[in-house]
């Protein structure tokens, strides 16, 4: 039982040691929390992460600067469901995956990628808005160009277009817009969920930085948008 009746069994706290290689030092690292309930207080070997009062929304923590690169890391919680934020969800406690997302120090930002579509009658042809925000983590400013690969559900390429940034200065981020077409679209619908995936790569000087991967679907409306990217399963 939790909520205010029961405070020796709303609070929780969860401790996990993690090793961060020693050839890590220099990308971008943050952990990924899809679900808390709730009230969620967050650290790194120490250092305090950050806050998040709802259960119900991903969280995302920069942990770059905290960690031991070739050594033992630790990442605590403290997890308060005391009081009730709705009657959707009556569990407590971490309840969803949490990942170590690992990227080059310019990069794609979480959740960054929205991939929007129109069609027009008689529904032969899709023109798909690729919305990218690009954010420079690093000590160095950076040029860089996106490439985007749209591949239906066998993987087979059906578009790409690319997109030039312009220099990013440390610790900033930039809002690109790319367009493409795709004939014969296969639609999303309940009956026929047919997905494509997008594979958004990030060029620095010439060299690939970084790939995202983002899970959409074609609709006559809209596009549906879910974004992944490279992940390490570490708890619970």
């Amino acid at each position: 039982m939790v909520g205010y009746k029961y405070p020796e069994t709303s609070v929780g706290w969860y401790r996990k040691f993690f090793t961060v290689p020693e050839e890590d030092l220099g990308k971008h690292l943050y952990l990924q929390f899809d679900g808390i309930f709730r009230d969620a207080r967050i650290w790194v070997n120490g250092f305090y992460l950050g806050h998040e009062p709802s259960g119900y929304v991903t969280q995302t923590y920069d942990i770059t600067e905290y960690l031991n690169y070739g050594g033992e890391n630790l990442v605590t919680v403290r997890a308060d469901a005391t009081l009730e934020e709705g009657w959707f969800y009556e569990g407590a406690g971490i309840y969803r995956h949490v990942w170590l997302n690992k990227t080059a120090p310019l990069h794609v930002a979480p959740f960054g990628i929205f991939v929007h579509s129109t069609l027009a009658p008689p529904f032969n042809r899709a023109a798909l808005t690729v919305e990218t925000t690009v954010e420079n983590s690093g000590l160095q400013a950076g040029d860089y160009f996106l490439r985007h690969i749209f591949l239906d559900a066998d993987g087979q390429e059906v578009a790409r277009c690319e997109v030039n940034g312009n220099t990013l200065l440390p610790k900033e981020r930039e809002c690109t817009v790319g367009h493409m077409e795709v004939d014969g679209p296969r639609l999303w619908s309940v009956d026929t969920p047919y997905l494509y995936t997008l594979l958004t790569e990030v060029y620095q000087d010439g060299n690939l930085a970084d790939v995202y991967t983002t899970v959409t679907g074609i609709r006559p409306s809209s596009g549906l948008e879910a974004a992944t990217s490279c992940q390490m399963f570490i708890l619970p």
